[in-house]
């Protein structure tokens, strides 16, 4: 299915499929919301892996 797809297309198209601007932006906010998760979660895992617990 590729309308899983359909948000990160978006927020990393651009002007991908849509023409109204706030569609754009919710789609790219959502994107980079959804980015900045998987990222949090990559670092608490670092950290929880590698750093001292002193």
């Amino acid at each position: 299915m590729s309308q899983s797809n359909g948000p990160l297309v978006v927020g990393v198209g651009g002007t991908l499929r849509t023409n109204s601007s706030t569609e754009r932006a919710l789609l790219v906010d959502s994107g980079v919301r959804d980015q900045l998760e998987l990222l949090a979660s990559q670092v608490l895992m670092f950290t929880r892996t590698y750093a001292p617990t002193s």
